[in-house]
């Protein structure tokens, strides 16, 4: 598709300046607007900031119109005190022009544990996003020019360019219980998105370390490039999930009718 940057109403995009950042329990985030160049609304791990507990978790964000990258959760890294994020709900949003839609990010890290788990996106519209609609997998933050003996992180441009190679899964980290249910993605500038996980996990070596994903009436309509996998998923090392209504299902799901 021929498109300018004022077309698509691409700002600047100055990174890390986080919209809402959260560590805690019982946090309730509602009726805002927010327009911003890095992540929307992120619960993050509490490692050793949390006075009463070790995980960030029962969060409730919902009734948010954005534009920024993503309804983010994480990153998340292993750690001796096992970092965590679970039992979070986004539900009612709208983003328009967002970098990323839903955007699950682990980080590297080779000691301790973590986990992301029981989290849901309900009621998610999603406009001409610019990039990943959906990115589930180690966050995207390789900058271009390092050197790859030093770092590990994902390459921003992955799985484009010349780090298409360049993508190192975390397998301290579980993702699991993830729930999309009645997602719309709606003229998506690229392929709907990327889910990249481990093929083993401190878990259970024997399985992968992302489990039970479940896409319920997540669609995506309208135009696109439908670059670089077409109307397609890139999907690698999950297991126990399905989609039901949905259209595409990441090819490593199963299909419930």
């Amino acid at each position: 598709l021929a498109r300018t940057l004022i077309d698509l109403h691409v700002p600047t995009f100055p990174l890390n300046t986080d919209g809402i950042d959260v560590k805690g329990t019982n946090i309730h985030i509602h009726d805002c607007k927010i327009r911003n160049f890095d992540d929307i609304v992120v619960p993050k791990p509490c490692d050793t900031n949390c006075k009463l507990g070790n995980c960030t978790q029962d969060i409730l964000v919902e009734n948010i119109e954005a534009q920024g990258v993503g309804l983010s959760i994480g990153s998340v890294s292993p750690s001796p005190r096992h970092n965590c994020v679970k039992n979070v709900t986004f539900r009612n949003i709208k983003l328009s022009y967002p970098a990323k839609g839903v955007y699950i990010k682990s980080d590297p890290g080779d000691r301790g544990s973590g986990e992301i788990s029981s989290i849901r996106f309900e009621n998610i519209n999603i406009f001409r996003p610019l990039w990943w609609s959906v990115w589930i997998g180690p966050q995207q933050q390789h900058q271009p020019g390092w050197n790859w003996t030093e770092h590990e992180e994902c390459a921003l441009d992955f799985p484009l360019g010349s780090s298409k190679g360049h993508c190192m899964a975390q397998k301290l980290v579980e993702i699991s219980d993830i729930y999309l249910k009645d997602v719309a993605i709606d003229t998506p500038l690229l392929s709907p998105g990327v889910i990249r996980c481990n093929e083993t996990s401190y878990v259970d070596p024997s399985h992968p370390s992302c489990r039970r994903i479940f896409f319920d009436n997540v669609t995506v309509t309208g135009e696109s490039t439908n670059l670089p996998f077409g109307r397609e998923y890139a999907c690698w090392n999950v297991d126990q999930s399905e989609g039901h209504s949905s259209n595409p299902v990441p090819n490593c799901f199963g299909t419930v009718e």
